[in-house]
């Protein structure tokens, strides 16, 4: 876990190179020291580009890529929480989401933003669909009983992730925070669990990225920024 800072220090005043967690008035942040460190990540659902993002319908590719010809409330699993945009928009879409995130610090910026949401009337039904876990994705899948959620999302990390939604900077922190990419053969055993524990899963991409796992997915659809692989049975 993190150092925590308190409201009356800043990660400024520190020597740099290193990650905190940082109390401020607006809310918990994940931040780097020193003078010249990129602005801090706040997980904030109901301000910025999440706003006009969540004010587009059913036109965010990420909508259409999860739903395909769904009909009624779909279950989402979100693998690969993070930040919680994706599993975010999603909800605000009318889907019931789980997200999983197994890092301790990514977690409480994602539980200290779920809890200033909830004091906005306007988030207050998305609220209700969307939850967070704090497990190991890979232990989940492995444990998930068949029937339970209808889609698993999955978004990794590595590698560079050309649609991400953070600048390049705020990607800087996150990526420092989670520096280590996954052994060689540990995304293929996520998408085959995800793979047998429902029938449609999609995984987002940068656009010349090779599939998640080296196995090739059967139908893709592009976005502006990034590519969503689906894998169907």
């Amino acid at each position: 876990m993190l150092q925590r800072l308190s409201p009356t220090q800043s990660p400024q005043d520190l020597p740099p190179g290193r990650l905190v967690l940082w109390e401020t008035g607006e809310g918990l942040c994940l931040a780097m020291t020193g003078p010249q460190a990129p602005h801090p990540i706040r997980v904030d659902f109901g301000a910025g580009r999440l706003a006009f993002r969540r004010s587009r319908g059913g036109s965010e590719a990420l909508v259409k890529a999860v739903r395909g010809s769904q009909k009624g409330t779909l279950r989402v699993l979100d693998a690969t929480g993070g930040l919680g945009t994706d599993a975010f928009l999603l909800a605000c879409h009318g889907m019931k989401v789980t997200m999983l995130e197994k890092d301790p610090n990514l977690c409480l910026l994602l539980q200290d933003g779920l809890e200033r949401a909830k004091a906005l009337p306007r988030l207050k039904n998305i609220l209700e669909v969307l939850h967070l876990v704090q497990t190991d994705s890979l232990v989940f899948l492995e444990e998930l009983p068949p029937g339970r959620f209808d889609v698993v999302y999955l978004d990794p990390m590595f590698p560079e992730r050309g649609g991400a939604a953070l600048p390049g900077k705020e990607m800087q922190i996150l990526r420092r925070l989670l520096s280590d990419p996954p052994p060689p053969d540990e995304e293929k055993v996520l998408l085959e669990r995800a793979r047998r524990a429902v029938k449609r899963v999609v995984v987002k991409r940068p656009k010349n990225a090779p599939p998640l796992g080296g196995i090739p997915a059967p139908f893709q659809r592009m976005g502006k920024r990034c590519r969503f692989d689906l894998y169907v049975s």
